[in-house]
C-alpha cells in the first residue's frame, strides 16, 4: 500500500549518486559510538550508539543532508511501526529483514573493495563470502564474526564438513588467493588502502556502511520498490540495531 510520506522521494535520482572516490586520509579513525582498542567479544559496553564516521575507508561518505538522510533520521525517531494484520507476510518477519540487510551490506562491501583494488591495479578480485555466512542470522555465528577484521572474515571457512559445498569451498579458496596476492603486492595494497582496511573489524565496517552513500542508495531503491512506509521504517530500525542485536 502506497503511503503519502513517500511522495517526496519521487525525484531523487540525482540526490543519490554513488561515485568512485579516492581516499586521501590515511587515518583509520572511524568514530562510531565508543570504539576503542579493546576486543569486542566478551566486553560489556555500549558500543553501538551510532554516530556517522568522519573518515570513510571503504564506503563513500553520505551527503551532508538530503531527503534520504532526513527520511532515515525520522524513521529512527519513531520506533512504532503500524503494520496491519493482512500485511504481516513473510517479508515483514524481522529475521527475514535482517537477512536482507546483511546480504545487501556484504554485497556492497565486496563491490566497494573490489573497485578500490581495481583502481589500484589489482589483477585479482574478491568473491562473495560463503552463503553459509551470508544467509545465517543466528546470534551465535554473527556475534563471533563482529570482532573479526576484514582479512580474518575473508580468510574464514564458514562451511562445516557436514555441509560440504563445492561453490562455498571455491569462494573460500578464491578469497584466500586474493588476500595472499594483496599481501605480496605491497604497492597495490597501499594504493587501495587494503593495508588499512584489512585490519578494520567487521562491526566497524558495518557501521561505516550505515553512514554511507551506499546505504542511502539501498534505502532509496527500497522506497522505489516497496512504496510502503512502515516496512521501510522497520528495515531502517533493524539495520541500525543489527550489531547490537547480534552482540546481545
Amino acid at each position: 500500500m502506497e503511503n503519502k510520506n513517500l511522495n517526496n522521494f519521487g525525484n531523487l535520482d540525482n540526490s543519490i549518486n554513488i561515485n568512485d572516490s579516492s581516499i586521501n586520509d590515511n587515518s583509520i579513525s572511524i568514530i562510531i559510538g565508543e570504539i576503542n582498542e579493546m576486543s569486542l567479544i566478551g566486553k560489556k559496553r555500549k558500543l553501538f550508539n551510532i554516530v556517522y564516521p568522519n573518515h570513510f575507508i571503504i564506503f563513500n561518505k553520505s551527503e551532508i543532508d538530503n531527503y534520504i538522510k532526513q527520511f532515515i533520521k525520522e524513521s529512527l525517531k519513531n520506533k512504532k511501526s503500524k503494520i496491519s494484520n493482512n500485511e504481516r507476510k513473510r517479508k515483514y518477519c524481522s529475521d527475514n529483514i535482517r537477512k536482507k540487510i546483511k546480504t545487501r551490506f556484504l554485497k556492497n562491501l565486496k563491490n566497494r573493495v573490489n573497485e578500490q583494488i581495481r583502481l589500484a591495479g589489482s589483477k585479482k578480485y574478491f568473491n562473495y563470502l560463503q552463503m553459509e555466512f551470508i544467509s545465517n542470522i543466528s546470534k551465535e555465528i554473527n556475534k563471533s564474526a563482529l570482532d573479526l577484521t576484514f582479512k580474518e572474515l575473508f580468510s574464514k571457512n564458514f562451511s562445516s564438513s557436514e555441509k560440504y559445498c563445492f561453490s562455498s569451498l571455491y569462494k573460500y579458496n578464491d578469497n584466500i588467493s586474493v588476500i595472499e596476492y594483496l599481501e605480496k603486492e605491497k604497492e597495490i595494497s597501499k594504493k587501495s588502502k587494503y593495508d588499512i582496511f584489512k585490519d578494520i573489524k567487521y562491526y566497524q565496517i558495518y557501521e561505516e556502511y550505515l553512514g554511507s552513500k551506499e546505504f542511502e542508495n539501498d534505502i532509496y531503491n527500497l522506497i522505489r520498490k516497496e512504496k510502503n512506509y512502515d516496512y521501510i521504517k522497520k528495515y531502517i530500525q533493524l539495520a541500525f540495531n543489527l550489531n547490537e542485536y547480534f552482540y546481545n
